[in-house]
C-alpha cells in the first residue's frame, strides 16, 4: 500500500481538479430523479439527452403502486409511457421544485431549450462529450462519487425494483456503470483520455500523459447502511471498506445530509430535517453552536408548518409519532458528533489510505476527525464542495455546513485538499477581497464569476496553496450564472447597469497551455458562458476565462491549475499513513 516508486517526469502536472461530480446519478436516488444519462452507446446524444416529459422505464409511484399511463404532446409524440419530470409540476418533478431547478422545456436533444441550464439540479450536466471538451480546457482529475438519497427515494418515482433503504445497491451500481462507461470510450476513436485511477501513481501517470484521472468516491446518506437504528460493527466497516475498494472506491463521505450510525450531519437546510425525521425517524437535534462566530443567529424556520409536516411525515412513517420540535433563535448546530462506531470508522478509512471527505459532517464530527487525525501524525482529509464561513459573516447567512478559519488552518497543516464550490450562498454583494498590493476584487454580480472568483480568491488566501472546484455536477445544486442576459445577476436588474459597463467574454479564447475554445455547440444549442452560466462540465474553460476577463489575474489562478496535482499529492500523503495489512 505504501507505494515507494516515483514516475519518470514525462509530462506535466499542471491542470485543474473538481473533486465533487456525479456522472452517474441517474442512477441514484430510485431513479426516476435525474433526468438523462452521461452517455448511451447505441442512440447517442438524442437518445442520452432525450426530452424529460416521460419514459419508458418502469417507474412506480412514491408509494409503490403503477403510474397511469400517459398521451404524449403532439410536439413530443412516442415520448414514454409514463411521467418522467412531464410539465415540471410539483408532482412532476419534486425534487426540482424543491432545488429551484427552473427547466424552462422538456427539451433536452436537440434543441437543448430546456436544459441544462445553470439552475439544473435534475438534468444531466456531465454527457461524456461536455467532460470531454471541459478535459481539453485542463481538467486532469475528477472525484467521480457514487451518490444515494434514501429520502429522495422513498419521496419520489422510483423503479419498481428499487430498494430505497438499501443505500450502497445504488452506489454499488454507479460504480460499475463507470467502469463500464471507460470500457466503451476506450473501444471509441481517441477515447483514451477517461482512465479510473487506483493509486496515486496511476493518477500521476494519467495526468503526465495529458488525460483525465477519474478516482471513484461514495456519498452516501447510509455508508455500509449504518443507521443509528441499524448500527455496524468495525468488522463491517472493513468488510465494506475491502469491498468497494474492490470496485475502484478512494474517496469517501462518513456522512451525507441526514444523521447517521456513524456521526451527525451538519445542520443547514431546513428540508433536509424532514428527511432526517423520515431516514432516522427523529427531527434534528440541536444546541448553541461552540463557536457562534461561524454561524448566523436564526431559527430553524418551519415552525408554523410544523403541524402539517409532522403529520405527513406521520404518514410516510407508517403513523410514527414523533412531534415536530421547537427550536430556539439562538446559532444551532447539531448535538451529534462522531459515534464510537463512527471514531472506528475513521480509523479504518486511514487504515486503508483512503481519502476522507469532511464536508456534511457536523462541527463537532470535523473536530473529532481532525484530532484523530492529527494523532496519527498528520493524515490528510479533503473538502469536497467548499463553502467559507468567514466569508459569509457580513452577508448574514452562513451555516454549520461552511467551513471555519480554525478547520481550514487544521486541515493545511496536515496536508489536506480544499475546493470551492460552484454554488455560493451569498445573498449580499460584501466583502471585497483584499490583494497582497493593495487592490480589491468586488463581487458586484451575485452568483456569477465573480461571485465565484469572491469564493476562489478567499481559498487560495486561506490555503496558501493549490485549491480545486468542487462542482456538484448532478448532486442537485445550481452552480455560476452569468454576467448578461436576462438571467445576469440571478435576474436582478439592479445589478445590470454595472456589468454593462464590463467586458464580456470574448470568443474565441485561448488558455495558456491548452488551446484555444470557441462557443460550445451541442445538437441545435451554441452555449455562451455570458448569457448561459456553466451550464454543464464542458464549460469550465469558459468560467476560467471569464475570471482572467473580470480582473483574476493569471497569477491568482495558478492555484487552480495547480489542484490535480495536489490532490494526487495528498492522496499519497494519505496512503503513507495506511496500515499495510489493507490491499
Amino acid at each position: 500500500m505504501n507505494m515507494t516508486k516515483r514516475l519518470p517526469p514525462i509530462g506535466t502536472m499542471r491542470g485543474y481538479a473538481d473533486l465533487h461530480v456525479h456522472m452517474f446519478s441517474h442512477l441514484a436516488m430510485g431513479g426516476g430523479v435525474i433526468a438523462g444519462r452521461p452517455y448511451d452507446p447505441d442512440g447517442g446524444v438524442r437518445v442520452a439527452l432525450q426530452p424529460d416529459f416521460a419514459t419508458d422505464l418502469d417507474l412506480v409511484s412514491f408509494v409503490g403502486t403503477d403510474l397511469p399511463s400517459i398521451r404524449c404532446p403532439k410536439y413530443l409524440p412516442g415520448c414514454g409511457k409514463v411521467v418522467l419530470h412531464g410539465d415540471h409540476w410539483p408532482i412532476d418533478d419534486t425534487a426540482g421544485l424543491g432545488t429551484g431547478d427552473g427547466a424552462r422545456s422538456n427539451f433536452g436533444a436537440p434543441v437543448f431549450n430546456g436544459w441544462p441550464t445553470w439552475r439544473s439540479t435534475t438534468h444531466q450536466q456531465v454527457y461524456y462529450k461536455w467532460l470531454e471538451r471541459a478535459w481539453r480546457g485542463g481538467l486532469r482529475l475528477i472525484v467521480m462519487l457514487a451518490v444515494n438519497n434514501e429520502v429522495l427515494c422513498t419521496t419520489s418515482k422510483r423503479l419498481r425494483t428499487a430498494d430505497c433503504k438499501d443505500s450502497m445497491a445504488g452506489i454499488e451500481r454507479q460504480l460499475k456503470a463507470a467502469v463500464e462507461f471507460e470500457d466503451w470510450i476506450h473501444r471509441q476513436p481517441g477515447g483514451d483520455w477517461f482512465r479510473i485511477v487506483r493509486t496515486p501513481d496511476e493518477a500521476e501517470e494519467v495526468i503526465r500523459a495529458g488525460n483525465l484521472a477519474v478516482v471513484l468516491g461514495i456519498e452516501a446518506d447510509s455508508l455500509f447502511n449504518c443507521k443509528a437504528a441499524s448500527p455496524c460493527k468495525r468488522s463491517d466497516f472493513k468488510e465494506g471498506i475491502a469491498k468497494y475498494r474492490g470496485l475502484g472506491a478512494r474517496h469517501i463521505f462518513p456522512v451525507h445530509d441526514f444523521d447517521n450510525g456513524l456521526a451527525g450531519t451538519a445542520v443547514w437546510m431546513d428540508m433536509l430535517n424532514i428527511g432526517n425525521r423520515i431516514i432516522e425517524g427523529r427531527w434534528y437535534a440541536v444546541e448553541r453552536c461552540a463557536q457562534t462566530d461561524f454561524v448566523v443567529a436564526k431559527e430553524m424556520p418551519m415552525r408554523l408548518a410544523g403541524f402539517t409536516v409532522n403529520a405527513v411525515v406521520n404518514k410516510l412513517q407508517s403513523d410514527l409519532n414523533v412531534p415536530y420540535p421547537v427550536y430556539p433563535s439562538f446559532p444551532g448546530c447539531n448535538t451529534k458528533g462522531l459515534s464510537a462506531n463512527g471514531e472506528d470508522l475513521i480509523q479504518e478509512l486511514m487504515n486503508a489510505g483512503m481519502m476522507i471527505d469532511v464536508d456534511h459532517m457536523s462541527f463537532k464530527s470535523v473536530q473529532r476527525t481532525l484530532a484523530i487525525a492529527e494523532s496519527r501524525g498528520g493524515y490528510p482529509v479533503a473538502v469536497g464542495h467548499g463553502l467559507f464561513s468567514t466569508l459569509y459573516e457580513k452577508a448574514g447567512n452562513r451555516h454549520e455546513r461552511m467551513r471555519t478559519r480554525a478547520e481550514l488552518d487544521r486541515i493545511r497543516g496536515s496536508g489536506g485538499i480544499v475546493s470551492v464550490m460552484t454554488q455560493d450562498e451569498l445573498t449580499k454583494k460584501v466583502n471585497p477581497h483584499f490583494r497582497a498590493d493593495g487592490t480589491t476584487f468586488v463581487n458586484d454580480c451575485l452568483h456569477s464569476s465573480k461571485s465565484f472568483a469572491l469564493n476562489y480568491l478567499h481559498a487560495t488566501n486561506v490555503m496558501r496553496g493549490p485549491v480545486a472546484f468542487g462542482s456538484d455536477f448532478n448532486g442537485l445544486a445550481q452552480h455560476v450564472g452569468p454576467r448578461f442576459g436576462d438571467d445576469g445577476c440571478s435576474g436582478d436588474e439592479e445589478q445590470w447597469p454595472v456589468q454593462q459597463q464590463t467586458p464580456r467574454l470574448r470568443y474565441p479564447f485561448t488558455l495558456e497551455g491548452f488551446g484555444t475554445f470557441d462557443r460550445q455547440v451541442t445538437g441545435q444549442r451554441t452555449f455562451d458562458f455570458n448569457v448561459d452560466g456553466l451550464a454543464h462540465i464542458g464549460m469550465f474553460p469558459d468560467l476560467i476565462a471569464d475570471m482572467l476577463t473580470i480582473g483574476v489575474t493569471a497569477s491568482e489562478l495558478e492555484p487552480l491549475f495547480g489542484s490535480a496535482k495536489a490532490y494526487v499529492d495528498t492522496w499519497r500523503r494519505a496512503e503513507a499513513k495506511s496500515q499495510p495489512q489493507f490491499p
